[in-house]
């Protein structure tokens, strides 16, 4: 199934995706700097076989990521084809192949009649082209857009906080694990409530796909039978 939203960017209330609501988490022991060099010492160090990822993503996390990733490269060839109609509906193009039969039939006077008939044909496909390519532009264009700003991004956004708590936890215990003091425990048991509180919050995210999913083809296939009258009638497939 193809992917867009209907929906807008609308003002709402910080998510719970949001990295900002577990901050508080490490606010009596350790500042933000801290945490953002704790865990990109942690990226590095696994990077180069120094640490290991000791935290494994639940099913349904890891599941949702690889989904969105999918998400991701067919959001992608969307946008592709998106651009390819809006070349289309660039009356341009069509204008130079149709000025260049009418002059074919200007120098070939025997076969100008048809050439004429050729010259009008184009035209008039080019017409309809462009007219569908327009009323796509409109129906599916604002939906591409809403989607970027609003779900795409939510998504997104929710696998980067699940990747952060993920360092901050393997990175606060190894910490701890090296050097035990209370103020590392502390920070070990802050993160992983962080990472688990994220953790609860991509569930619930990523369970939503299959509904968005049916009604972004609901979307895609009512826009292709409102222009049936140039391409024919879409059904759903029968089961």
């Amino acid at each position: 199934s193809l992917l867009f939203s209907p929906l807008g960017a609308v003002a709402s209330p910080a998510p719970p995706y949001l990295l900002s609501s577990f901050h508080s988490l490490y606010s009596n022991t350790v500042t933000t700097p801290t945490v953002m060099f704790r865990r990109m010492k942690q990226n590095l160090a696994e990077k180069v076989g120094k640490a290991t990822v000791t935290t494994s993503l639940p099913a349904e996390a890891d599941k949702g990521i690889k989904q969105v990733e999918i998400w991701r490269k067919r959001h992608g060839e969307m946008q592709r084809d998106y651009e390819n109609c809006r070349r289309i509906s660039n009356p341009n193009k069509h204008d130079d192949v149709a000025n260049l039969l009418s002059k074919l039939g200007s120098n070939l006077a025997e076969t100008a009649a048809n050439t004429t008939k050729a010259s009008e044909l184009e035209r008039a496909c080019s017409k309809t082209e462009q007219k569908a390519a327009e009323l796509i532009q409109k129906d599916w264009g604002q939906k591409m857009r809403d989607f970027d700003k609003v779900k795409f991004k939510e998504m997104q956004d929710c696998i980067t906080g699940v990747n952060r708590t993920r360092l901050d936890k393997d990175g606060c215990a190894s910490a701890a694990q090296s050097k035990d003091t209370p103020s590392r425990r502390e920070r070990s048991t802050a993160a992983d409530a962080a990472f688990a509180a994220q953790i609860e919050a991509a569930k619930a995210l990523f369970a939503t796909i299959p509904t968005l999913e049916a009604e972004q083809a609901a979307i895609i296939l009512d826009a292709v039978n409102r222009h049936g009258a140039m391409y024919g009638e879409v059904q759903p497939p029968s089961k």
